[in-house]
């Protein structure tokens, strides 16, 4: 409980004279860190307000009718100890106790015992027994004097005359050591059921009849039942249905899956390409300070990548590819403005436009302060790439932030049940 305390005033005061200096993901850290103290405070209060061993060694018994239980308790001998698992037993009623409950049991079967039937002397439909009652602390034991209702309250079709029966009920209460006999007279008449139930128990016995026959391969329906006519077809499943509404459904969510699919890939494919953008201006920056012409650095950059990927030494990166494209593009004879125009609309980002314009406006004024631009550009390039590094690593934290509150409301779920449990008990 201490150990508790400390780690919420310690972890509170870090929020709060640190706060800006703190990281995102140990921000997220110290949270985790002071809701599991909060709990464990928690915990440590509700066992400190209600302990298990009282004042005098003394342990609380379960009500009566709560059963037993066991505690796990440490008894010292000097400075031996030893372990023990004891069963408390739960508390006992006093001879009075056990006849004021034997009395209101009776009271509630009587009450309950009728069930939908309007009464004891109009016995039609299933009736209500229980094995126990008053919260279990009653145990009953039913006898019928002509077993015209079995123990699960039905009524028994074949031991009832169509003018009904007169009938004794009996129960046996016991309650502790205290037992009293409940009698009570009934009337029992056949079980009124609707037109569909008629139904069901004539078809019954027709197909029990029916299949008492030997060396007949079928099972013919009667084409009358309670003196009326009746007919039979099969349910139909609607399957055919089921098949084209769920092609529908499908069909309309195909575009939907397909679309946000390839808005993934867009966006994956322009992170790529915001991370691949200060590499590929670094090196075109590069070989042109070593006096290579801008058509040259392309090429050499190209076939770099090409002969890479060829080795399986680098994975498809979308920038190359499109300088590859790029490239074959100028050897077509399309011509270098137009070709580091499509360049940069084909990438469709703000970087990749203005690098096209940059060198759009090289092959016009000439390369002089090009490679100043494009140093220019990547050092700003390599910020940008900075600044996006770390906005992934923080989407990254928030994703891995619900399976750690999963993982940290299941521990406190398995430490805290059980502490309960035992407190309740």
């Amino acid at each position: 409980m201490i150990l508790c305390g400390v780690l919420i005033l310690f972890v509170m005061v870090l929020l709060f004279v640190w706060r800006k200096r703190l990281s995102p993901v140990l921000k997220r850290s110290l949270l985790l860190v002071l809701t599991a103290s909060v709990f464990g405070l928690l915990s440590a209060f509700g066992a400190w307000k209600t302990p298990v061993l009282m004042e005098g060694g003394r342990l609380a018994r379960n009500p009566a009718g709560e059963g037993d239980y066991e505690q796990r308790i440490v008894a010292w001998m000097g400075k031996e100890s030893a372990e023990l698992v004891l069963t408390v037993p739960e508390q006992r009623l006093t001879a009075t106790g056990e006849r004021q409950y034997l009395t209101a049991a009776t009271e509630e079967l009587t009450g309950e015992f009728p069930g939908e039937n309007e009464s004891v002397d109009d016995i039609c439909r299933p009736v209500v027994m229980r094995s126990s009652y008053q919260e279990g602390l009653v145990e009953a034991e039913w006898r019928f004097a002509d077993e015209v209702i079995d123990q699960q309250g039905n009524i028994v079709m074949q031991m009832v005359p169509e003018q009904g029966i007169l009938t004794e009920a009996s129960v046996t209460l016991t309650c502790g050591g205290s037992q009293s006999i409940y009698r009570f007279p009934l009337r029992v008449y056949p079980p009124k059921m609707s037109r569909r139930e008629q139904l069901a128990e004539a078809l019954k016995q027709i197909m029990k009849q029916e299949g008492e026959r030997q060396g007949t391969p079928y099972v013919t329906l009667p084409n009358k039942i309670l003196d009326m006519p009746v007919t039979f077809s099969v349910p139909k499943d609607f399957m055919p249905e089921k098949i084209v509404l769920f092609g529908v459904v499908v069909a309309f969510l195909l575009p939907a899956a397909e679309q946000s699919r390839q808005r993934e890939k867009k966006k994956k494919r322009e992170r790529e390409l915001l991370l691949e953008y200060p590499d590929m201006v670094s090196k075109l920056a590069l070989l042109l300070g070593a006096g290579m012409s801008l058509s040259g650095a392309w090429e050499r950059i190209v076939s770099s990548y090409v002969k890479g990927k060829t080795k399986g030494r680098k994975e498809i990166l979308p920038v190359y590819e499109e300088m590859y494209l790029t490239m074959h593009e100028m050897q077509s004879g399309a011509g270098e403005r137009r070709a580091y125009q499509h360049f940069g609309e084909r990438c469709d980002l703000q970087r990749y436009r203005r690098l096209g314009n940059i060198l759009v406006q090289n092959t016009k004024k000439g390369n002089h302060r090009l490679m100043e631009l494009l140093l220019r550009e990547a050092e700003a390039a390599f910020d940008e790439r900075r600044s996006l590094a770390k906005k992934y690593g923080e989407e990254a934290g928030t994703k891995m932030l619900f399976p750690m509150i999963v993982l940290l409301l299941v521990m406190m779920v398995i430490l805290l049940v059980p502490a309960l449990l035992s407190l309740q008990i």
